[in-house]
């Protein structure tokens, strides 16, 4: 289980599948995976 640290920002990964690896961590630890996710998308309505 990650241990969160206050003023610390995280990526969290949420999984209906139990058994996938947890890999959530501190921003700076997962660089890697920022740059596959990318800039994202505003939220929409539809």
């Amino acid at each position: 289980m990650t241990e969160f640290i206050e003023g610390q920002e995280y990526l969290v990964y949420k999984s209906l599948i139990t058994i996938m690896r947890d890999r959530t961590n501190r921003l700076s630890a997962l660089q890697d995976d920022l740059e596959v996710l990318g800039a994202g998308e505003a939220p929409t309505d539809q």
